[in-house]
C-alpha cells in the first residue's frame, strides 16, 4: 500500500531539511525538492517555512502533517493485518529499544527470530525512554522495550518485570554506616543530609532521571552535579570509584561490591514494559518478537543482569 508522498512531508518536518530528509528517504534533493514545490503549488500556500533552525512548518503545514501521520499509521496497521490474513512472509519490524541494554537483548534474540522469520527486516531506533515514548508518539517506531517509572496517557504499557530504585553512596561518604548489612532490608536515607554533596546523574530524559529530580524536588534543593550521564553502569562506576552519590536502578547493583544502599522514601521502581501506542495492532511477527523478549528476561532476569 503506497503512503511514500505522506512520509516525505513528515521526514522533511523531522529532519528540519530537505536534504537530510532526502538523504534519509534514499532520494536526490532536487527530486524532494521538486515534490514538495508541486505540493505547495497544489495547495496553494508554503508548507513549510525557512528559519535559523531550519524548516519548520507553517500553520497549513502542521495540519497536512498531523493528517499525513494519520494516513501512515492507518496504511501500516491495515497491511499487518492483511499480512497476517495472507500469512505473508515478509514485511519489517519498526522496534524501539534503550541505549546499551538495547544490543545485548537484541543480539541474543535476534537469531532465535531471523530462524522463523527469514523474510523480516528489522529497524532498530536505540534511544534513552523518553526519546523512546516520543518516536512511539510520532509513529516513527511499533513498539519499544524499555524501562518506565510513570505512564503517557497517549502510550499502552504491558509490563512485565520490576527492580526498586536506590540511592547508592561512595564507601567512605560520612553517612555509609547508616547502610542496612547485606542481604536486610534497606534502610531510607533523607537526602537533604546530602545537599552539599557530588551527585553522578542519570540524564532526564531516563526513568531514572526522572524520578532522582522528582526526588530533589521533594527535598527542596538542586543537586551538585558532578557528571550527568545516560547509563545505569556508568553511574553506578562512578560511585564505586568515590565520585559521589547516584540514584541506580536495583537490578545495576552486584552483591560484593558492598556499596552503601539506600531505599527512597518513598519508594520508586523501574518496570521493564513493551510499550506501544493506544490501538496498535501487532502482526504475528512482531508477537513472536515479543514473546522472545519476555523469554529471555524469565531465564536473565534484570535484577541479576545489569541493563
Amino acid at each position: 500500500m503506497e503512503i511514500k508522498k505522506p512520509e516525505y512531508v513528515v521526514a522533511i518536518a523531522e529532519e528540519r531539511s530537505v536534504t537530510k530528509a532526502a538523504a534519509r528517504l534514499y532520494l536526490t534533493r532536487p527530486a524532494l525538492s521538486h515534490y514538495l514545490l508541486s505540493l505547495e503549488a497544489e495547495l496553494g500556500a508554503p508548507v513549510f517555512r525557512r528559519t535559523r533552525n531550519g524548516l519548520e512548518p507553517t500553520q497549513l503545514g502542521e495540519a497536512y502533517i498531523r493528517g499525513a501521520r494519520r494516513v501512515i499509521d492507518a496504511v501500516r496497521q491495515t497491511s499487518k493485518e492483511i499480512g497476517d490474513i495472507s500469512g505473508c512472509a515478509s514485511g519489517t519490524l519498526r522496534i524501539g529499544l534503550t541505549l546499551g541494554s538495547g544490543a545485548v537483548l537484541f543480539n541474543r534474540i535476534y537469531p532465535i527470530f531471523h530462524e522463523r522469520y527469514p523474510g523480516f527486516d528489522i529497524r532498530l531506533l536505540e534511544l534513552n525512554t523518553r526519546e523512546l515514548e516520543k518516536a512511539l508518539i510520532d509513529g516513527n517506531i511499533d513498539f519499544a522495550v524499555m524501562g518506565r517509572c510513570d505512564e503517557m496517557a497517549d502510550l499502552e504499557y504491558d509490563s512485565f518485570c520490576q527492580t526498586e530504585i536506590f540511592l547508592l553512596l561512595p564507601k567512605d561518604h560520612r553517612l555509609a554506616h547508616l547502610a542496612a548489612p547485606p542481604g536486610e532490608p534497606r534502610t531510607t536515607i533523607d537526602i537533604r543530609e546530602l545537599r552539599d554533596d557530588p551527585f553522578v546523574l542519570l540524564h532526564p530524559d531516563t526513568v531514572v532521571g526522572t524520578v532522582s529530580r522528582r526526588c530533589f524536588r521533594r527535598a527542596g534543593f538542586t543537586p551538585r552535579c558532578v557528571l550527568e550521564c545516560s547509563l545505569n553502569n556508568m553511574a553506578y562506576n562512578m560511585v564505586k570509584a568515590g565520585i559521589g552519590a547516584a540514584f541506580v536502578v536495583g537490578h545495576q547493583i552486584v552483591a560484593q561490591d558492598d556499596i552503601p544502599c539506600f531505599s527512597l522514601d518513598p519508594k520508586e521502581y523501574w518496570w521493564l514494559s513493551v510499550a506501544c501506542r493506544h490501538g496498535t495492532h501487532f502482526s504475528l511477527a512482531e508477537q513472536y518478537f515479543q514473546q522472545l523478549v519476555r523469554e529471555y528476561y524469565e531465564e536473565n532476569p534484570p535484577f541479576n543482569y545489569g541493563l
